[in-house]
């Protein structure tokens, strides 16, 4: 949630998100148009107040993201740029904003959502304004904006985050050999981070560990960077057991997996989730751990088993 302090539910939402969770991700406070909404002009003012909570509560901070196809300002969008000039002004945003946060960020999504459903590259910004000069078939924003952000932090975990890859097919196949090859040619990758926004109260885990586990041996961390379990209205018992078993199976499947180093909820409470946005609504809501009173879900306590 946006600025969660700042809500009228302030104190609730603070006493779910530190009684009950141990890291959190801002969902828009580091997004490239909120750090720096002017050229060369940062804002880290709500950013830091996110970074500050989670210092008070012991919380480890999870950054996203630095590098996206979306919400990216006007003045970077809107300009001409030569090639040398655009390398410069994602050198400057990667390396001062990995900077700032250094020794507060445990780990960032470096580059978010640059593979499209069909296993290709994006045709991005980034990609269509810096292409593939070194004609290894993978756009060079990708390498640049991991190798800008070792630049900036030798120790933080840098991760590829993506949507749809969390099962195996083309998008996944396409990560995967991307992820590769980066790492071959000395990219400073660490992790891949799989989002599981799952909708239909369906999802077979066994695929996940099995599509996991070929990033494991790559050499590669894996996370789960954006979960909820979208409830198709109405919602009933019987769906919110059904989704409850999920989000069970889930944990149990992450914790099988060696290298999987940690699970990110997409939100606290159902009553504040991107997936009460009216363009996402019709696939369902009611994703959280939380209801919209800040009662815990019968998928809470299948997390709690899972975890013990």
């Amino acid at each position: 949630m946006n600025n969660f302090w700042a809500a009228p539910d302030a104190a609730e939402y603070t006493r779910a998100l530190s009684g009950h969770f141990n890291a959190l991700t801002p969902e828009n406070q580091m997004k490239p148009d909120s750090l720096q909404p002017r050229r060369d002009t940062f804002q880290f003012g709500p950013a830091d107040r996110f970074v500050a909570f989670a210092k008070e509560h012991r919380m480890a901070v999870h950054g996203h993201t630095l590098v996206w196809h979306q919400q990216n300002p006007d003045w970077l969008e809107g300009a001409s740029w030569t090639r040398p000039e655009l390398i410069s002004a994602l050198s400057n945003h990667v390396t001062t904003i990995v900077a700032h946060f250094k020794e507060d960020i445990a780990l960032w999504d470096v580059v978010n959502e640059a593979m499209g459903d069909n296993g290709k590259f994006r045709d991005s910004f980034w990609k269509k304004s810096l292409g593939d000069d070194n004609h290894d078939g993978i756009p060079d924003y990708i390498d640049l904006a991991f190798r800008f952000a070792r630049q900036a932090d030798r120790d933080c975990i840098l991760v590829y985050n993506d949507y749809g890859a969390e099962h195996s097919g083309a998008k996944a196949d396409a990560i995967l050999k991307m992820t590769r090859e980066l790492k071959r040619g000395g990219t400073p990758i660490d992790a891949v981070g799989f989002q599981f926004h799952i909708k239909g109260l369906r999802f077979d885990f066994d695929d996940f560990r099995k599509n996991a586990r070929r990033f494991t041996s790559a050499g590669l961390k894996v996370f789960i960077t954006e979960a909820d379990f979208a409830i198709p209205p109405p919602v009933t018992p019987e769906k919110l057991a059904a989704q409850s078993k999920l989000c069970g199976e889930m944990v149990r499947a992450a914790r099988a997996i060696s290298g999987c180093a940690g699970v990110f909820w997409w939100g606290v409470t159902d009553r504040h989730s991107w997936l009460n946005m009216p363009e996402f609504v019709k696939g369902g809501a009611d994703g959280l751990l939380f209801d919209r009173e800040y009662t815990p879900k019968p998928c809470y306590r299948a997390v709690q088993e899972a975890l013990r």
